[in-house]
């Protein structure tokens, strides 16, 4: 879905980092996706180092992509942490957080999300 996300969107995926890094307009940015609006999205510690901008994808019941942006710096302070002892650091946050602080960026219909071809 991420990839789906910033093919529309216009964000450059990276190859040899995660299926969701990428870049807009030189500006690191990882692309996090939901089910739906109850469930939250997860970013590791590591990749938040490494990332300026973290756009939150959540479905809406219609099927719809609600995108919101939010800055790295804003995410670590806004989410929840949790740091398993035997798994990877990460920040989690719903989309009632995300929308409260974070910033509008678009709504995909669910057609123009299904239209969408990857090579």
């Amino acid at each position: 879905m991420a990839r789906l996300i910033a093919r529309k969107m216009g964000v450059q995926m990276t190859t040899h980092l995660s299926l969701t890094d990428g870049t807009l307009e030189r500006t690191p940015i990882v692309i996090k996706c939901a089910k739906s609006v109850r469930a939250p999205v997860a970013v590791s510690q590591k990749t938040l180092e490494r990332v300026s901008l973290v756009w939150g994808v959540f479905l809406d019941e219609h099927d719809n992509a609600q995108i919101y942006a939010m800055s790295a710096a804003e995410l670590r302070k806004r989410a929840s942490f949790y740091s398993p002892r035997n798994g990877t650091p990460h920040y989690v946050i719903r989309y009632k957080r995300f929308k409260a602080f974070g910033q509008h960026v678009k709504t995909l219909p669910h057609r123009e999300i299904d239209a969408v071809e990857i090579p």
